[in-house]
């Protein structure tokens, strides 16, 4: 091996110590949106589902655009009005993270829906880098009813016989009788009867409930049925698993929501579903259920909804409410609720216990938190002393790398003759 190839494999290994050094970086993640359905009449909901994936992915900071003339926002868990995306993973080992944002009709036209993601972490706090994705809506005209003609029977005529004259007529003559006409018949079909609309009083707005629901997208895990409201059996939207019923109602523009029907059957509240980490129906609370102590009941704007709601009195963190709702399984109960990144967690009640006179024996219990959100990225070294597989294999790597160079330095050292002997200067 001559001088050249030893110094060439020097450098290269020299590089490969350099590039251990750094760190590996996951694979990169990718975005996904799809919407169902992606024809829809006005008046209708859409639902678009959008999925970050990536290595072990932790928490993903994005926003979404629409075009608001043609679809109106009503909610999605980990998302706001304004546009704004943060999701966060309920553990470790996860390799996607994804939402669904619901939205309503309201003319006819096209829109597309764009995410991105500006920034994805895996749990580690590192970068997985960015996506994007988009999906289009087509909203179609609204089709309208062509009248029934009425049906009218054409009027027999009968023609009258001609009167046959063979002299002038005389006084001694017997007066002609001058045919009658015959009476004209009409026949008008009966028009079928016009169901009598229910309406339903929500807030200062009078709603009507619609008499089908034939071309409206139901929410996941409903069929179409009917319910009674106020003893009138109505077109709903039923969760038998769960004992929810929806109905559909219209205001004086024919744009209808969705409302869940009180077990009462006498009255309705907004429909609003959530998702974080679960399936969330926020529900209007029974008569029998006491809300925590130490909480005032105020309202929560949700989407294009108000919903009732529950604050902590003199609390410091107004986006933190308790909402009471119902889990995908059916079991109800209350909800801390985080209006500021969208997101529900249990809610378990806790007590706190301060001693004033002696301080410095005050003993407290945990007061209820907000979620703890990512933290900073405290750099390569900090997290390669707290993972000892990562340290034991960068160490490894780079005694083996010191051998090999110390080696080939000694080879090099070795190879290299003294320009004199004892016999004096070589040949």
């Amino acid at each position: 091996m001559n001088h050249a190839k030893k110094r060439g494999l020097l450098i290269l290994m020299i590089l490969c110590l350099v590039v251990s050094l750094f760190p590996m970086q996951a694979l990169a993640a990718s975005a996904s949106v799809s919407a169902s359905p992606s024809s829809v009449k006005p008046g209708a909901t859409v639902s678009v589902k959008v999925t970050f994936k990536g290595t072990n992915i932790g928490a993903v900071q994005g926003k979404f655009s629409y075009d608001s003339s043609v679809l109106q926002y009503v909610s999605g868990s980990g998302t706001h009005s304004n546009g704004n995306i943060v999701l966060y993973a309920g553990g470790s080992g996860q390799s996607s993270l994804s939402t669904t944002i619901t939205f309503k009709a309201l003319k006819a036209g096209s829109a597309t829906i764009s995410v991105s993601a500006s920034e994805i972490l895996d749990w580690d706090y590192n970068s997985l880098g960015t996506a994007k994705g988009s999906a289009k809506v087509t909203v179609q005209a609204a089709s309208t009813p062509k009248p029934s003609p009425t049906k009218t029977n054409k009027p027999a005529t009968s023609t009258p016989k001609a009167t046959k004259t063979s002299k002038p007529a005389t006084s001694s003559d017997k007066a002609s009788a001058s045919p009658k006409a015959s009476p004209t018949a009409t026949v008008t079909a009966s028009p079928s009867p016009t169901p009598v609309p229910v309406t339903v009083k929500v807030g200062d707005k009078e709603l009507q409930v619609a008499n089908t629901l034939e071309g409206v997208t139901l929410p996941e895990n409903f069929v179409a049925g009917q319910a009674a409201y106020n003893g009138a059996a109505v077109p709903a939207a039923l969760d038998e698993q769960r004992g929810i019923s929806l109905l559909y109602l219209l205001d004086e523009q024919n744009a209808g929501s969705f409302y869940v029907l009180n077990a009462a059957g006498d009255g309705v509240y907004p429909y609003v579903q959530m998702t974080s980490g679960g399936t969330y129906t926020i529900l209007q609370k029974e008569d029998s259920v006491s809300a925590p102590e130490g909480y005032a009941e105020t309202t929560l704007s949700i989407g294009e909804q108000t919903v009732a709601a529950w604050q902590l009195e003199g609390q410091t963190a107004p986006d933190f409410y308790l909402v009471y709702a119902m889990n995908a399984s059916g079991t109800k109960g209350w909800y801390t609720y985080d209006a500021a990144e969208g997101t529900m967690q249990r809610y378990v009640e806790r007590t706190a216990v301060i001693e004033k006179e002696e301080p410095a024996e005050e003993t407290a219990g945990p007061e209820q938190v907000a979620p703890e959100a990512p933290k900073e990225n405290p750099g390569f070294f900090a997290a390669l002393t707290g993972n000892t597989g990562v340290l034991i294999t960068v160490i490894v790597l780079v005694v083996l790398c010191i051998g090999l160079a110390v080696t080939l330095f000694i080879l090099w050292k070795k190879g290299k003759k003294p320009p004199f002997t004892d016999n004096g200067p070589q040949e």
